[in-house]
């Protein structure tokens, strides 16, 4: 449910926001990846980019939560971090 909240706030995905409650409309969402399943290295690219930028924020807040959660989420899309020595990104 975290992936479809956050490409939601992302503007990925069609969603009507009633307070803080995401409602989604199945066969829109549907639609929506099923054209994304289509090219998919790009919106995995985008997705990347996003969480890669608020990593970088949250690590400059020191919200390790934040950091740690983003961390998870590029893990699923095959996206290593590492803040060791600077900034570093690699793909598996």
């Amino acid at each position: 449910m975290r992936w479809l909240k956050a490409e939601a706030q992302a503007g990925r995905l069609p969603h009507v926001k009633a307070e803080t409650r995401f409602l989604f409309d199945p066969e829109a969402v549907t639609a929506v990846l099923m054209r994304l399943a289509q090219d998919p290295p790009q919106w995995r690219a985008d997705t990347a980019a996003d969480l890669v930028a608020g990593m970088v924020k949250a690590r400059r807040a020191g919200d390790a939560a934040a950091v740690a959660q983003a961390q998870g989420e590029l893990e699923r899309l095959g996206v290593k971090i590492s803040f060791a020595d600077g900034l570093e990104a690699r793909h598996e």
